[in-house]
């Protein structure tokens, strides 16, 4: 059994979908995604959308922390890390969507 390993998509599908292919051309049967499938790029509603069917057929899917201050933004002056509140304006548009697949 082949594994393909995903991280730090932050919203890039078109680079999603590039590898997702190679790694099938390769022969992966089993996909896990380590997070942050959100913030910076262009289609975080797909990337999202994208990796909620994959997991509905077996994939491992696992919550990062950009998908996790979308949930939960922190507030000015406060950081989570090394990130801060400047950093969670860049995920206003994914929270939506984050948050609609928590329902």
């Amino acid at each position: 059994m082949k594994l393909a390993l995903f991280s730090d998509l932050h919203a890039n599908l078109h680079a999603f979908n590039a590898c997702l292919a190679h790694a099938r051309e390769q022969g992966a049967s089993k996909i896990a995604v380590l997070g942050d499938l959100v913030g910076y790029g262009a289609n975080p509603g797909e990337v999202v959308d994208r990796c909620m069917a994959l997991q509905a057929q077996g994939a491992i899917v696992i919550r990062g922390n950009h998908e996790s201050l979308a949930l939960r933004p922190i507030t000015a002056g406060k950081t989570m890390g090394c990130l801060t509140a400047f950093d969670t304006d860049l995920m206003t548009l994914c929270s939506y969507k984050v948050r609609e697949s928590e329902s």
